[in-house]
């Protein structure tokens, strides 16, 4: 006897991700270990599922997204309101707070190397995110793209 096709759900935690443009990337039970290009000395690989991967990069983009804005962010520029300035400095005290180590790097750099580096990561994780939600041809149409 067959079963139902409805019960029958599709095994999504697996699938690779823009046709195996990621294939690379192991993406499976996480419970499961990979021992496979193991040394002695090297922990198992955990594979994670795509949700977990995607949960990962949305935080990735939050906080590069975070960094790029607070770069570009400008309190003593002329004609905001006192509401607006207020609002500004209350979020860059949150993103000071919340990424103290990243913010002193980008504060005492004498080069632009941390901006440039925030903002490639959040062009990248834009990137993937994208590609994973929407397909690789908006992804690749859209990127790099870097409204704050």
């Amino acid at each position: 006897m067959q079963q139902d096709p409805k019960e029958q759900a599709p095994d999504v935690s697996k699938k690779t991700f823009c046709g195996g443009l990621l294939e690379d990337i192991r993406i499976g039970d996480p419970t499961e270990e990979s021992t496979a290009n193991q040394g002695e000395d090297q922990p198992a690989m955990c594979m994670i599922t795509e949700k977990e991967l995607g949960d990962h990069l949305a935080i990735l983009g939050k906080k590069y997204f975070d960094l790029v804005w607070y770069s570009r962010s400008d309190p003593d520029h002329p004609g905001l309101s006192e509401a607006h300035r207020a609002r500004i400095i209350s979020a860059q005290n949150r993103i000071e707070a919340t990424y103290p180590k990243e913010i002193d790097a980008l504060c005492s750099e004498t080069d632009n190397w941390e901006c440039g580096f925030n903002n490639g990561m959040m062009a990248g994780v834009r990137f993937v995110l994208t590609a994973m939600d929407y397909g690789l041809e908006l992804a690749e149409d859209e990127f790099p793209f870097l409204d704050t």
